[in-house]
């Protein structure tokens, strides 16, 4: 099969993917359908419409598995990264819920190769081909040699793929020439279709196309739209009038494809503007050379402009947050280097592996390492808060032990106190579950309480008191300590990013304010929460509440 002409790789939000996915379909049928059904030309077709996708969803692979109404015979195909191999492995869990998964992490890279995939494939993405309330396969996407991974957003737009690739496979198994497959597609689809042969003749015009320019028949709405600009007072979306040259049909015919063009025209019988959606693309034959060319229009309101450019600007922050994640992530790993050179080479000379120091070097020696172990754990936490809002955390649920947990991590970080006069209790309610969550994630978020705690009591005493709450099916973990207690004023933004009180009794502790910001997004993706009560002066209370069972999406 021939690679169809003029591949442009669009992105989100360049592509209305309703008016792509349509437009794709009726390309594809262009190209493979162009004297009757059978067989061979619907497998054409799907491998024609999978082109289209790896364009659109910038993919490097696409593997089909699809029980089609025209055959008996499950179609199994193949483009791209992805050889037509045995794929049971990967698809026999695929049913009824898409997956996107990180290919190395969740398969092997030596598991992907047996089945036939780059072992260099970075992202998949698996989604059931649903129609008419059934399953009837399954479509896998790779990407590999990109930095982009397969977001949950794309499986929302890849559904309208799959949803015209089994419309498709109804019709064509019920009818006979291209016409009227081409005919029967478009009054399936939301959008208006116009269709035009290479010499300027109609060759579709769906109902919806009709009504939406408000013209009695398909020779008139054609006309509109390829060389009379003035029958619906045709104009770009900055209402300068449109040359024939510059109507949409007339582009297409020449080989230009575009999406979601704003225009604005005057229906024959109203006195108020419509303004319209257009995407438009050639149809060629397997000489590629252009027959058709194909149109869609939808009707929209200035709310749907003010809408589209909303969306264009959230996605334009979005792709600078992740453009700033991504460097804030490689510098910070690269901090780590030398700071655990640091830490190594002190933490040597201050055991002695260098010889004996005086006490007037071992001062300032003590003081750097500790400054440098400051450092590692800041930068871990802005790390840490960069995975969070990176949606790069994954959580694993086990069972655990709360009291064998809480008491493992104050033996771990005992050290913290560091002489002070504190007391230390654990109170464990012995009618306490097993719970299943994340205990990694867990001990995160206790271990910075506790250290928080430690850092803000002087003296008195820290109390961690464990209740089972069984009526509400969860625990709650009370974390007491007598310190300084929090002005009633800071509470409210106790949890956000880089805050700190103004307390002058703060200034000679260091910190960064990310640890409790931390603690309130780890207990959110443990599907807990978090609270806090204090009295300044006399201590805080921090409540944690989380549920016997962590729901993960596996």
């Amino acid at each position: 099969m021939k690679k169809p002409a003029q591949k442009a790789r669009l992105s989100y939000p360049e592509v209305d993917f309703h008016q792509a996915a349509q437009l794709s379909a009726l390309r594809a049928l262009s190209l493979s359908f162009p004297s009757g059904i059978s067989s061979a030309s619907f497998r054409e077709f799907s491998e024609n419409f999978l082109e289209y996708v790896l364009q659109i969803f910038l993919a490097d692979g696409a593997y089909l598995e699809f029980s089609s109404q025209f055959s008996s015979k499950k179609l199994r195909l193949a483009i791209g990264s992805c050889r037509a191999t045995e794929r049971k492995m990967l698809f026999s869990k695929v049913t009824e819920q898409a997956l996107i998964p990180h290919a190395q992490s969740h398969f092997g890279s030596e598991a992907l190769k047996r089945a036939g995939w780059n072992p260099n494939t970075a992202s998949l993405l698996f989604t059931p081909i649903h129609f008419e309330d059934s399953v009837h396969g399954v479509l896998a996407l790779g990407k590999s040699g990109t930095p982009s991974f397969f977001k949950q957003t794309d499986i929302e737009e890849i559904a309208l793929f799959t949803h015209y690739l089994a419309l498709v496979s109804k019709i064509v198994s019920t009818k006979k020439t291209r016409e009227e497959i081409l005919q029967d597609f478009s009054e399936n689809l939301e959008d208006g279709v116009f269709v035009i042969d290479r010499n300027g003749r109609p060759v579709v015009v769906n109902p919806k196309g009709l009504k939406l320019l408000g013209v009695p028949d398909k020779e008139s709405a054609i006309h509109a739209f390829y060389d009379d600009p003035v029958l619906l007072d045709v104009r770009s979306r900055d209402n300068v009038p449109l040359q024939p040259r510059q109507l949409p049909l007339a582009r297409v015919l020449r080989g230009e494809t575009f999406s979601s063009v704003e225009c604005v025209i005057r229906r024959p019988t109203d006195e108020t503007d419509v303004h319209l959606a257009l995407s438009g693309a050639f149809l060629y034959n397997k000489n590629e050379k252009i027959v058709e060319g194909v149109l869609l229009v939808r009707e929209v309101t200035e709310a749907g402009h003010r809408e589209r450019r909303l969306r264009k600007e959230l996605f334009d922050q979005k792709e600078k947050q992740e453009i700033q994640t991504a460097f804030f992530n490689h510098v910070s790993h690269e901090l780590k280097t030398p700071i655990n050179a640091i830490m190594g080479y002190t933490s040597l000379m201050l055991k002695g592996s260098y010889g004996r120091l005086s006490e007037k070097v071992k001062g300032p020696l003590l003081r750097t390492h500790d400054n440098a172990k400051e450092l590692t754990r800041m930068i871990n936490d802005l790390l840490t808060l960069a995975k969070i809002e990176a949606e790069k955390i994954t959580l694993s649920a086990a069972p655990v032990d709360l009291e064998i947990l809480v008491r493992d991590m104050i033996l771990d970080s005992h050290s913290l106190l560091d002489g002070k006069p504190v007391e230390l209790a654990v109170k464990i309610d012995p009618e306490l579950p097993s719970i299943r969550t994340d205990p990694d994630k867990l001990r995160e978020v206790f271990i910075n309480l506790f250290s928080n705690a430690v850092k803000y009591t002087f003296k008195g005493s820290i109390q961690i008191i464990v209740k089972n709450l069984p009526e509400q099916k969860r625990v709650r973990v009370d974390l007491v300590d007598t310190g300084i207690g929090i002005p009633a004023e800071d509470l409210p933004h106790l949890f956000e990013e880089f805050q700190r009180g103004e307390d002058p009794m703060l200034k000679n502790i260091s910190g960064t304010g990310l640890g409790l910001s931390i603690v309130k997004k780890m207990t959110h993706l443990l599907q807990g929460s978090v609270e806090v009560k204090s009295v300044y002066g006399r201590g805080s209370t921090f409540t944690v509440l989380l549920p016997y069972t962590l729901r993960t999406d596996s």
